[in-house]
């Protein structure tokens, strides 16, 4: 088994596991204030080193394969860190400063 093909497998994974995701979050929206803002960023930084990979190796359809996990953790990110920030506000405001 060479290189190109485990990429190639684990990419199709990262995008059946994106739509199970996706799928649970449509369900319960409020399944987002789970997600940690940190990792979630880290997904989205690896998910860009990734599809750079596929560009640099010519592989464009693996980079568009690519795009639905990117966005996905793109927007989990974003959302944790509204929400993070929200509960931060609501925190000052709630307990005034210590």
């Amino acid at each position: 088994m060479n290189a190109a093909l485990l990429l190639s497998i684990a990419n199709l994974l990262y995008l059946v596991g994106t739509l199970f995701l996706t799928r649970k979050v449509i369900k319960n929206r409020n399944a987002l204030n789970d997600f940690d803002f940190y990792g979630s960023l880290i997904n989205v930084a690896g998910m860009l080193i990734t599809a750079y990979a596929f560009i640099m190796m010519e592989w464009y359809s693996a980079a568009i394969i690519s795009l639905p996990t990117m966005v996905f953790w793109a927007i989990a990110a974003i959302y944790s860190f509204k929400n993070r920030r929200v509960k931060n506000e609501k925190k000052d405001i709630c307990c005034g400063e210590l």
